[in-house]
């Protein structure tokens, strides 16, 4: 080849150029479409934009809220001067306090008007039989049933309520008897002999039920057509004394008088013995057997008379029987 396929070679090499050139000058008017290179996953920057978004939101949540507490704040601020401008804040004061009166005194007439609801039911319901209508108790004797009785329905209220026991002046329970109090006869036979005290081994019956009226008096007739008990009370004004004769009405009856000492029908016990039953029987013993031994001390009298006037005769042989001539005559046998 020789002159002319350098001329090409050297024509072709000028193109190339050209290209090149161009190519270059395009490339600088136009805006690059290449993305930089990235040093992270897509992940995180979906999670970066979410967290952007978040807070691009919480900040203008938060300075709406502030506009409204402001705009709130400036419209109380606005409705306080109008009020001021409008009345004295003395003034405002005493309404205010007003209104809390007028609140208590509604929770305290709500409170009264439930109180009377409550307490009209309640007197709507049957209550306890009245006084009028409870059975008028009458007990004869003051004797070991009768004390049992009293204390009995003075312990049980039930038995209380349904039979009257209350103040002896209403007259619901009365007890009638020649003696205002109960004997411990266990022990008359030792108040006999000296061993203990007569005030010792009684009880006043007033004190076994506080509630019960007392009588003093003997009854001598029961009537059961007109439920009623015919008593004698001796009444006594200075040195005169005079019987006197009185009734006394009755729903339920309880006789408690006990009985008479049993003489078994031997000759002359009743006529020349001593009964040992009440206390008074016990004084009149004791009295008895202190007389009998100031006579033995007589200097005049004979051992014979002195024996037969210390010698002492028990009919019976039941509990006073043998407690009497043991506790007289300690550590001696009977004979």
């Amino acid at each position: 080849m020789g002159v002319k396929g350098r001329a090409l070679g050297l024509l072709a090499a000028a193109l190339a150029v050209c290209q090149v050139a161009g190519f270059l000058a395009s490339s600088k008017k136009l805006p690059s479409t290449r993305r930089p290179l990235r040093l992270y996953s897509t992940s995180e920057d979906l999670l970066r934009e979410k967290l952007s978004k978040e807070n691009e939101r919480e900040v203008s949540d938060a300075a709406e809220l502030q506009k409204l507490a402001e705009s709130a704040r400036e419209a109380e601020e606005a409705g306080y001067n109008n009020i001021l401008g409008e009345r004295p804040y003395l003034q405002v004061l005493v309404e205010r306090g007003l209104e809390q009166v007028d609140e208590a005194a509604e929770k305290v007439r709500s409170t009264v008007v439930d109180f009377l609801e409550d307490a009209e039911s309640k007197a709507a319901k049957p209550g306890p039989k009245p006084k009028a209508e409870r059975p008028k108790v009458v007990v004869l004797g003051t004797g070991w049933a009768s004390h049992s009785l009293l204390k009995g329905i003075d312990a049980q209220k039930k038995a209380a309520a349904s039979y009257g026991v209350i103040r002896c002046n209403a007259g619901l329970q009365v007890v009638i008897s020649p003696r205002n109090y109960f004997l411990f006869t266990p022990m008359l036979a030792g108040a006999a002999v000296g061993t203990v005290e007569d005030r010792s081994i009684t009880e006043p019956i007033r004190r076994v039920n506080k509630n019960a009226d007392y009588l003093e008096a003997t009854v001598t007739a029961i009537n059961p057509d007109s439920k009623s008990v015919t008593c004698q009370s001796i009444v006594c004004e200075g040195t005169a004394c005079d019987i006197e004769e009185f009734d006394v009405e009755y729903d339920k009856l309880v006789i408690g008088v006990g009985a008479t000492t049993n003489t078994f029908g031997i000759p002359g016990v009743k006529e020349h013995c001593m009964f040992l039953k009440q206390v008074d029987d016990a004084r009149r013993i004791r009295s008895a057997i202190g007389n009998v031994f100031e006579r033995a001390n007589i200097p005049s009298l004979t051992d014979e008379q002195r024996e037969q006037a210390l010698t002492f005769v028990t009919i019976g042989a039941g509990p006073t029987g043998i407690v009497a001539p043991r506790d007289a005559a300690p550590g001696k046998e009977p004979t």
